[in-house]
């Protein structure tokens, strides 16, 4: 989630920044492995620099007719039910307004 691991989390849903999007990591956890936050430019350059070739690029919103499979604004279906939508609404919850996924596509030239 690149865009949003710039953010803190914060419920009520309040989105304030907590670090510059150039910072990237490592961050270490105590008794984890350490962690990153890729910025997308990073992802689609590693994929250029390996030699493919960029075929397409999404920016995906999460919509609550497609969150059974997977959507990390609810902890179980109960709660997704519960909430009727009003997390995939971004009037009701600020974080809905950046995208919760992005898919891309690449070929690699023999």
């Amino acid at each position: 989630h690149p865009f949003i691991s710039r953010f803190n989390v914060e419920f009520p849903p309040r989105i304030t920044v907590e670090k510059p999007y150039e910072l990237t990591g490592p961050f270490h956890i105590p008794n984890q492995a350490d962690e990153y936050a890729w910025r997308i430019e990073d992802m689609l350059q590693g994929l250029l620099s390996a030699g493919f070739t960029l075929k397409d690029y999404r920016d995906i919103k999460a919509r609550f007719d497609d969150t059974l499979s997977h959507n990390w604004y609810y902890a179980s279906l109960a709660e997704r039910d519960k909430d009727a939508g009003k997390s995939c609404d971004w009037r009701q919850n600020p974080w809905a307004a950046l995208p919760q996924w992005l898919g891309c596509a690449a070929q690699k030239e023999k």
